[in-house]
């Protein structure tokens, strides 16, 4: 009778193993194969940081139009802003007037020294390509990336 009790218990813990998935990713072939949205920029676009950092006094609702590197001029509504009380990060996401779906969010980070570092992404979850701020060799770049490249790290 032990034995019996054993193998239905073990033969149901089984059935219910197979029944279980654990930690399959949404992502899927359709990923790779969304529309690009960023195809006719360059790979790096050189940004010039004082023009990104008037945004960061701006309220929400305000049309901008901000130049991102020389073949491209973002055009735009800032949805969110940051609390303007805190005076070490300011941050602003704006939604895209002329690249339909993109955000782009710029954040500046005041470090212990006084100085400041920026953080930034645009992108849309609609498409396959995005671009990420970056600091290289004492110059800010937007670098294009791909999509799952930027949400996967």
């Amino acid at each position: 009778m032990k034995k019996i009790k054993s193998a239905t218990i073990c033969l149901l813990l089984s059935i219910c193993c197979i029944g279980a998935v654990a930690q399959i990713h949404p992502s899927s072939k359709a990923d790779y194969e969304k529309p690009a949205l960023f195809s006719d920029l360059p790979e790096k676009l050189n940004l010039k940081i004082p023009s990104l950092e008037a945004m960061l006094d701006l309220s929400a609702g305000q049309s901008v139009q901000v130049p991102l590197g020389r073949s491209f001029i973002l055009q735009g509504v800032i949805i969110s802003k940051s609390d303007a009380n805190d005076l070490n990060v300011k941050s602003v996401v704006i939604k895209s007037n002329n690249r339909k779906g993109a955000t782009l969010t710029f954040t500046r980070s005041r470090k212990e020294d006084g100085s400041f570092s920026y953080l930034g992404r645009m992108l849309s979850y609609n498409h396959n390509d995005a671009y990420e701020l970056i600091f290289e060799n004492g110059q800010y770049f937007l670098t294009k990336k791909k999509l799952l490249d930027i949400i996967n790290e």
